[in-house]
């Protein structure tokens, strides 16, 4: 006698933890849970989830059954009908719940699996240090219902080229590929060969011998075949009034949600591959999108499809340029948005400018201040002397009287300094009709100091040898004075200075 295991019996209270997570998420979507209480009765608590999904696993994966009664059956027929207006993918997320987990930055289906339980997930994240370093992990509800080809999964690559981003312009190519997996679709094998349409992923895998004979054998059908197939199958206008204007809907809005987050360039342009599921109702479903999408001639249609869009893509982006009337190939223009003028990002300037803030006076000093002005006297100026080559004082310098002559170069006052005598009489001009013109702008002569005096001083000096006597030029402010000299004759005695009048 074979002896049969009994399945569990679990009780209603599973059914009505389920409603009350759905009661909870139809809340969200609504925010009312923004300012619920942590103790509100319809927040579930993670004991309330753990135990919640451990009935869950034994009902999906073991088998295990419910007794439900009419008023659960009511409650969950309303919940599903809510449910449908707010979650689109309802009918094909399936009872299974599996997920996707794609590891981030990579490409052609390398590290892509499938799970069906939370905590495989969590130690896959967890354990796999290698994989967590490179990125961040994309996890998707997987499509457990999706439309079929003889029992087998398939997905389509369709191509769209973006020639600028301010203003979004979207190019639609009009030919695109399917492909198969190698195995039957079954959702009790999570196997990558089942669940992954990759070229670059079946093609390690050998077809299964249960396989419909329609199949192709290199996993791959163009879209003019798959057309073929929807007239076969019933739906003739599935293609044109379904499909197709649903892709084009899904490649603008991401377009467009993604715009402000790409740089760009202008004169440039951008190739990319988008990755499409079925419903059973013919929906596109956008699963990915690939930047670089692969030209490989793997197979006889990608031979054909991908030398026609790099064809037809120069003719875009080179032909158009200069003939705006030319042909683009496959490709048709179906997007163009308003330019949108971006205003100059000029940075976040943290620089904080002011000016000294002096300190006020006091109006005791300004009185002060002002008292002092009114009261200020002229300065007398000083007289600089020079000694001759007897020690004799001679007259006060004028300011203008700045010469090369080494009996007006001035001797620094201290012991170390010794008067320096004036050149002979021999080598002084002795004509009557010489004279003294006054230096417009005195020149700055770093050889010879100058003795700066202050302007109205007249002096008349007597030169010792010739007896030469020269009345000394006045300067323009001093025609007016008065001068009153006098000349003692001695040989033997040095100039001396009779009178000076200011």
């Amino acid at each position: 006698r074979t002896s049969h295991k009994k399945k569990p019996i679990l009780s209603s209270q599973l059914l009505e933890t389920a409603i009350r997570a759905c009661e909870e998420h139809l809340s969200s979507l609504r925010h009312q849970d923004i300012d619920k209480d942590i103790g509100s009765p319809l927040l579930m608590t993670k004991a309330h989830w753990e135990q919640f999904l451990q009935g869950y696993y034994q009902v999906v994966h073991e088998g295990a059954q419910m007794m439900p009664t009419a008023s659960h059956i009511t409650q969950c027929e309303d919940m599903l009908h809510r449910l449908s207006k707010v979650v689109l993918q309802l009918d094909m997320e399936g009872d299974k719940n599996i997920w996707i987990v794609k590891p981030g930055a990579k490409s052609r289906g390398r590290g892509i699996m499938c799970m069906d339980r939370l905590e495989d997930i969590v130690k896959l994240v967890d354990c796999d240090p290698m994989i967590v370093k490179d990125g961040k992990w994309v996890v998707q509800k997987y499509i457990e219902t999706p439309l079929l080809i003889f029992g087998t999964k398939f997905d389509l690559r369709q191509w769209f080229l973006v020639t600028d981003w301010n203003p979004l312009t979207i190019w639609f190519y009009q030919h695109s590929y399917i492909r198969f997996s190698t195995q039957p679709f079954s959702l009790r094998n999570l196997d990558t060969s089942i669940h992954l349409c990759n070229n670059s992923i079946q093609k390690h895998y050998e077809n299964s011998q249960n396989r419909h004979a329609e199949l192709p054998p290199d996993n791959m059908w163009s879209s003019e075949q798959f057309q073929i197939h929807l007239r076969q199958v019933g739906a003739p206008d599935a293609w044109s009034k379904v499909i197709v204007p649903g892709m084009k809907a899904a490649i603008i809005h991401a377009m467009q949600t993604s715009q402000d987050l790409v740089e760009f360039r202008k004169s440039s342009f951008e190739l990319y591959g988008a990755d499409f599921l079925f419903g059973e109702n013919y929906q596109p479903w956008l699963i990915e999108i690939n930047a670089s999408p692969t030209m490989a001639a793997s197979t006889a249609v990608t031979t054909r499809l991908c030398a026609s869009v790099q064809e037809d893509t120069l003719r875009v982006v080179i032909d158009r340029k200069y003939d705006r009337t030319c042909s683009t190939g496959g490709f048709e223009l179906i997007y163009k948005q308003a330019a949108v003028e971006v205003p100059q990002y000029v940075g976040i300037s943290l620089l904080v400018e002011g000016s000294t803030i002096k300190k006020p006076r006091t109006a005791f000093q300004r009185n002060l201040m002002s008292n002092d002005t009114r009261n200020a006297k002229p300065k007398t100026p000083k007289f600089h002397y020079q000694r001759g080559n007897h020690g004799s004082p001679r007259g006060p310098t004028p300011c203008w009287a700045v010469t090369n002559s080494k009996a007006l170069v001035p001797a620094s006052p201290g012991k170390e300094n010794k008067a320096r005598e004036a050149p002979p009489a021999s080598q002084l001009t002795s004509s009557a009709s010489t004279t003294f013109k006054l230096p417009s702008k005195p020149k700055s002569e770093p050889r010879n100091r100058r003795v700066l005096m202050a302007h109205g001083v007249a002096a008349t000096v007597a030169i010792p040898g010739d007896m030469l006597l020269r009345p000394v030029q006045l300067c323009a402010k001093s025609r007016s004075q008065k001068l009153a000299t006098s000349l003692q004759e001695s040989t033997n005695r040095p100039a001396k200075i009779t009178g000076v009048f200011l």
